[in-house]
């Protein structure tokens, strides 16, 4: 009768092992490889083909970042002004680090270039929380779509534009 007992307790052990290591092999990889990818930390909220283009961004990340490059269409753009249109209570911007440009100076990039609206900051950084907008000196060709690339160092990343 043990011999018996002992073929069940084995044929139980050869089903239930492989299902454990299964299910070990899966904690794994999902701890390692999908735990290990970079996290999105630039989106794009919106965008407009209005008088330019203007692309709404956002930082949802808890990094700040530095927008080092722009490209449209595969075609890289020149940085442009980068800053923001501030309260009048925000103080002098040479000694506060802030740039305080007038609306129409970044909404009207020059051809080829792109210019940020950081809300103030001098530099191309966006901080965590903010939702910037990127103006893109390029010519809207109707019922067309178009690619935009950020590089930042902490990624590249790509949207896809429909122009109406």
């Amino acid at each position: 009768m043990e011999s018996n007992h002992g073929k069940g307790r084995y044929n139980i052990l050869l089903a239930v092992v492989p299902v454990l290591i299964l299910l070990v092999v899966v904690v794994l990889a999902q701890t390692y490889v999908v735990g290990k990818q970079p996290s999105q930390q630039l989106q794009m909220l919106g965008y407009n083909y209005g008088i330019g283009l203007s692309v709404t961004l956002s930082n949802p990340g808890s990094t700040q970042f530095d927008i080092q490059q722009v490209t449209y269409d595969g075609k890289l753009l020149v940085q442009g002004l980068i800053g923001g249109v501030l309260p009048q209570n925000a103080g002098n911007s040479s000694s506060a680090g802030l740039c305080n440009m007038p609306t129409s100076s970044l909404i009207f990039a020059a051809p080829g270039h792109w210019n940020l609206d950081t809300g103030g900051l001098c530099s191309a950084t966006i901080p965590s929380g903010a939702d910037p907008a990127l103006y893109l000196g390029v010519p809207r060709i109707a019922n067309s779509t178009h690619t935009l690339g950020i590089v930042t160092q902490v990624g590249n990343y790509t949207f896809t534009l429909e122009s109406q």
